[in-house]
């Protein structure tokens, strides 16, 4: 999956999302992290799209299997060249098929240069390349329920 940075983000959309598909519910705190984060990128959203569930968008993405035929999408996305992904509760068909998907597909997302960089220094110098096991724990599980 290629990977780049912001800045390159930033040039390759002009500057602008050109759509923004909200899915599910959204909560205050997701609702606040999205202000945030458009904050800090300083790009206008074009359009807003308001979806209940994945299984509207086309492309479609149901997770690993082909979503069901007798639900055609109603929302086409492709002819938007950059689109940002708010998920919200209940968002996703089938829970179980999109965790099996994300896992499969999340080792290929690199980290921030930062982030990696620091992890590395961290695992050199602090542990001495021994073994380890670090959890990142939620306490929320707001995060389960898309």
């Amino acid at each position: 999956m290629p990977v780049q940075g912001m800045r390159e983000m930033q040039v390759m959309c002009n500057q602008q999302i050109d759509a923004l598909v909200k899915c599910g519910t959204i909560d205050e705190k997701r609702y606040e992290g999205i202000v945030h984060f458009q904050r800090a990128i300083n790009m206008p959203v074009q359009k807003e799209i308001l979806i209940k569930s994945m299984e509207e968008l086309n492309p479609k993405t149901c997770g690993l299997t082909v979503c069901p035929e007798q639900k055609p999408p109603t929302v086409d996305i492709t002819s938007y060249k950059c689109v940002g992904m708010v998920y919200g509760k209940k968002c996703l068909p089938d829970q179980e098929q999109w965790l099996a998907q994300f896992t499969e597909i999340a080792r290929n997302f690199l980290r921030p240069t930062v982030i990696r960089r620091f992890s590395q220094d961290f695992i050199e110098k602090i542990i001495n390349n021994k073994p380890y096991l670090f959890v990142h724990w939620r306490y929320e599980s707001d995060w389960l329920d898309m």
